[in-house]
């Protein structure tokens, strides 16, 4: 339904046709009316709505299921980790590795959850995490140098996970947080850019380029429903949150194509944050599309 709504829109500003954008001027239908302007009639080069089954890639053998999304990623030399590393604490749950996943959907909403490892869970098949995580990826499938990314998503309301929507470039060298999340601050959220010298290391970039911002208006909100977007261009990266642009960089590093990754677990770079108030809380996606320069 949201992907026929979404045509409709599409068509109808092919055809001239104009609404209340609700800021007292009228606007244009684009493919992405959220975006800034240079990049509100981008193409679309992606586009998941989760309206039917997710399509999965069977990590065991990549040769005969090439799916849309994966349930894990690679860290560096030091083989798979969870959605986060160490900070997280937590091991990703696969379908193809575990039997099963903290994946669901209803009425077009994807949710991920974070949850605590059970008691009897073997530590071979577990990684002897105490938390268990959710994560999905577009390595393989899908990967773009620079553009405009968006999701719509909505927290958890539990304290003690950290649901991000982020990038990863394919190089292995460079992650784009697009919204970054501790939910026990529940009126955060955080943009981030970060680069590698080796594997699980950071190098220190100028100072207005590798850093983590804070970026969400007063009396925002995170268990809400928002729409958090990045437009990516060879000279700049610009945050937005609900079509409102929050942070803008100069963009020196980040030149290697990305792949997407949504995720959502139990911890997060704070102390304060590694304490988990309730278990079993999902970050909901509504959906994630992408856009190019035509």
């Amino acid at each position: 339904m949201k992907r026929v709504a979404m045509l409709f829109l599409i068509l109808i500003g092919a055809c001239g046709s104009q609404v209340q954008s609700g800021v007292g001027e009228r606007q244009p239908h684009w493919t992405f009316p959220l975006a800034p302007p240079e990049a509100r009639n981008y193409a679309i080069t992606f586009d998941e709505e989760f309206d039917g089954p997710i399509s999965l890639r069977d990590e065991k053998d990549t040769s005969t299921d090439r799916g849309r999304w994966n349930q894990r990623y690679w860290y560096g030399a030091a083989g798979f980790y969870s959605s986060h590393d160490d900070w997280s604490q937590g091991t990703v749950m696969s379908r193809s590795w575990h039997g099963f996943d903290l994946l669901s959907q209803s009425n077009g909403i994807l949710s991920m959850r974070g949850d605590k490892r059970p008691a009897n869970a073997p530590a071979e098949k577990f990684g002897n995490r105490p938390y268990l995580n959710s994560l999905l990826t577009t390595e393989g499938s899908f990967s773009q140098r620079y553009g405009y990314f968006e999701a719509r998503l909505r927290a958890p309301a539990a304290a003690g996970y950290w649901p991000t929507f982020w990038l990863w470039c394919l190089n292995d060298s460079a992650e784009i947080d697009i919204a970054e999340f501790q939910t026990r601050e529940r009126g955060s959220v955080y943009g981030s850019t970060h680069q590698r010298t080796a594997p699980g290391t950071f190098r220190k970039l100028p100072t207005q380029v590798d850093k983590t911002d804070e970026m969400a208006p007063s009396g925002f909100d995170i268990t809400k429903w928002h729409v958090y977007g990045l437009l990516w261009t060879e000279n700049t990266l610009e945050w937005l949150i609900d079509g409102k642009i929050t942070k803008k960089y100069d963009n020196h590093p980040f030149h290697e194509p990305c792949f997407v990754i949504l995720s959502n677990g139990p911890g997060g770079w704070s102390d304060e944050n590694k304490v988990v108030s309730q278990f079993g809380a999902s970050l909901d996606v509504d959906y994630v599309r992408v856009g190019a320069l035509r």
